[in-house]
């Protein structure tokens, strides 16, 4: 087999891989990078991956429609793209605003019960 040839995925390629994503993902540089405020979006987003993921499927599919009903050049291209991320991390805002509402009112409703991590009250 030919060492350039890319059809199957060997092990040894995708350990490359994994070991290089580990080094990278393990210096301390792109941890300070990833505490920093610019990439406040991309925590939301991940801590509400599944209604980020069901966003952006929805607008994938609307986004489809669209093509297929004028025409796909770069410029609508562009605006699909921008239109759904703007999308996904607005439902991601809109859900972290909303989990930290609950969860504060419940922190200070003051009845004996601890929130948990979505908010909801726990028996003790």
């Amino acid at each position: 087999m030919d060492a350039s040839d890319k059809t199957h995925l060997a092990w040894p390629r995708l350990l490359s891989v994994v070991a290089l994503a580990y080094l990278v993902f393990a210096s301390g540089r792109v941890r300070a990078l990833a505490g920093s405020s610019m990439f406040r979006s991309m925590q939301r987003c991940g801590r509400h991956s599944l209604e980020v993921f069901a966003t952006g499927c929805v607008f994938a599919l609307f986004g489809r429609l669209l093509f297929r009903i004028t025409d796909h050049g770069v410029t609508m291209q562009l605006l699909v793209n921008v239109a759904g991320i703007a999308a996904m991390v607005g439902v991601a805002w809109w859900m972290d605003s909303k989990r930290g509402s609950v969860g504060n009112r419940n922190a200070t409703a003051g009845r004996g019960a601890a929130p948990d991590h979505r908010g909801w009250q726990l028996a003790r």
